[in-house]
């Protein structure tokens, strides 16, 4: 159980600056909460491509460029799902909105002024 925890991290973490030390932050965080399995299982029979096509609101999708887990190159798709989906590339790997949170952070905010312009 613990090494496929650590196999996780070592994915989310893949292609990020310091990869290994992401990962063993990551996997830290795993060890504090007794919902990390639970929210591994969710995601493993999660398919939201239903909801994104039927959503009617603006969407925002932040992708990472080397991402092991989702590839950026799926950016296409989202917006074939939605043409209101609009998708940044945010950092390097699927652990960039740990590993860059101001950067998290300012992305969110600059889309919620614009569509509050629109």
């Amino acid at each position: 159980l613990q090494a496929g925890i650590k196999r996780f991290a070592l994915l989310c973490s893949q292609g990020a600056e310091h990869a290994r030390q992401l990962s063993r932050e990551l996997y830290g965080l795993t060890q504090t909460s007794k919902d990390s399995l639970a929210g591994l299982d969710c995601l493993a029979e999660l398919d939201t491509r239903s909801a994104i096509s039927r959503f009617t609101g603006a969407q925002l999708h932040m992708l990472a460029q080397n991402d092991a887990l989702v590839p950026a190159s799926v950016a296409a798709d989202l917006q074939a799902l939605n043409s209101k989906a609009q998708v940044q590339i945010l950092g390097q790997s699927h652990a960039s909105p740990v590993a860059q949170v101001q950067l998290l952070a300012q992305s969110i905010t600059s889309f919620i002024g614009n569509e509050q312009h629109a």
